[in-house]
């Protein structure tokens, strides 16, 4: 959930039709999320969906209005797909099979595939992991996050409090996107 990794550039770009205040904004630097994309071109067709969707327009930050107050991300996968990497694979003459790349590394450390959750604000990220491991960094201080205070937050209240308030965000936002389908058996999700 490195931020080297979390960071992509995107351009909007429309033509005059779809709104004057656009064509002038010029470069964004607010957080942004890709769930957000949907809901700005829907936004720019003048579309307003009647179904549940993630995000929100980018019009309002494009055009210097607002600003997000924080972003979300997640990933990984269960402990019943961890499971299924700690196996030693072999190829059809019944000899070990060679892995690289992810494949050795989901099977050497399968924890580093755990479901994991993040909130990023402008000062600051948490991530917070099933397995453990979870992260705090003040992003003004640490931009390239080289110093984990994760371990540091319970006796420090600035840290404190910057962990309570990122956990409720989290909460919140989960409460708003997480599925509400059961687990599928057949189809692993």
């Amino acid at each position: 959930m490195e931020d080297c990794i979390m960071r992509s550039p995107l351009i909007l770009w429309c033509g005059r039709s779809a709104g004057e205040d656009l064509l002038q904004s010029g470069p964004v630097t607010s957080l942004t999320e890709h769930v957000d994309i949907a809901p700005t071109i829907l936004d720019l067709l003048g579309i307003k969906p009647d179904w549940g969707i993630h995000g929100e327009s980018l019009l309002p930050i494009a055009t210097g209005r607002r600003r997000k107050e924080a972003v979300f991300a997640d990933g990984g996968h269960e402990a019943g797909m961890r499971g299924r990497f700690s196996f030693k694979p072999e190829g059809r003459d019944g000899t070990p099979k060679k892995l690289n790349g992810k494949q050795l590394t989901y099977q050497q450390c399968p924890d580093s595939m755990a479901r994991t959750k993040m909130v990023r604000t402008e000062r600051w990220k948490l991530v917070i992991r099933e397995t453990g491991g979870n992260e705090l960094y003040d992003m003004q201080a640490d931009p390239w996050e080289l110093n984990n205070l994760w371990n540091d937050y319970p006796s420090n209240p600035i840290l404190r409090d910057a962990v309570l308030d990122l956990q409720q965000k989290m909460i919140e936002w989960c409460l708003r996107t997480d599925t509400d389908r059961p687990y599928q058996e057949q189809v692993g999700a």
